[in-house]
């Protein structure tokens, strides 16, 4: 736990160093945002590399040992940061960018502000559906109260800065201004991102056996790990020819006996 609060500090005051240090240049507070919101992703790598050297290192992070599926599946506070960061990032940085770009084209008229806005949420909900697959392989059983703690922060906290970092114009532009449009967003934001995380999760959970193995093979030799898959191979023909279903070469074992 020491190690996860470290690197939760680091998060924080390197998010705070850097907007501070940005703002402090005239820089817009867009562009200040998407800098500082960057640092986020960093914080899984400053978590593992903390817990690597801490006297109780978690074990599936180590790459000397090897975890069985039960050692796989990190513990919920690591799942649930790791995902806050990592979506948080997802919600602020492709926004802020997509905002500096608008600025140094000189055109920053309402409606191009709202078309590259739109334009933009694809990334979004694309960067947000991998973390929430991510959570959904690594998590245990109370996995999806995670995601959707996790997420509904994210959406909380977007909302919550958008006053602060957009002026009043842009606000205006992207129909903002009135706190009740604000707390329709908000809910429309929750409804939409918690639906894409759940759907996400699930298949997080449907490919979790497949990334345990990936996970299993990357600790062997590339040699070794041929050697496996053929092993693998092998037993599943052998199993598919005791059922009638397929042999080796694709084809079925009822179409391969003689009229």
């Amino acid at each position: 736990m020491k190690p996860l609060l470290i690197a939760l500090a680091i998060a924080f005051a390197g998010v705070v160093v850097t907007f501070s240090a940005i703002s402090a240049l005239s820089v817009p507070k867009e562009f200040a945002g998407a800098a500082s919101s960057m640092f986020l992703g960093a914080f899984p790598y400053v978590h593992k590399q903390l817990d690597r050297q801490s006297k109780r290192p978690i074990a599936a992070f180590s790459k000397q040992k090897v975890v069985d599926l039960e050692g796989f599946v990190l513990p919920g506070a690591v799942v649930f940061w790791y995902g806050f960061f990592l979506a948080l990032a997802a919600t602020q940085v492709p926004p802020g960018i997509a905002g500096l770009l608008v600025g140094l084209v000189g055109n920053e008229q309402s409606g191009t502000i709202r078309i590259v806005m739109i334009c933009v949420i694809p990334v979004e909900l694309l960067f947000g559906y991998l973390v929430a697959r991510w959570m959904g392989v690594r998590s245990g059983k109370k996995g999806v109260w995670l995601v959707l703690a996790a997420f509904t922060l994210v959406i909380t906290i977007e909302h919550l800065s958008r006053p602060y970092l957009l002026s009043s114009e842009d606000r205006a532009s992207l129909g903002a201004t009135s706190s009740s449009i604000a707390w329709l967003q908000w809910i429309g934001g929750l409804i939409v991102w918690n639906l894409i995380a759940l759907m996400a999760f699930l298949r997080g959970r449907k490919i979790q056996l497949r990334r345990y193995a990936d996970y299993l093979l990357k600790k062997v030799t590339p040699e070794t790990r041929l050697a496996i898959l053929s092993l693998l191979r092998e037993e599943v023909a052998a199993k598919s020819l005791k059922t009638g279903d397929a042999l080796p070469n694709g084809t079925s074992h009822a179409s391969s006996s003689p009229a």
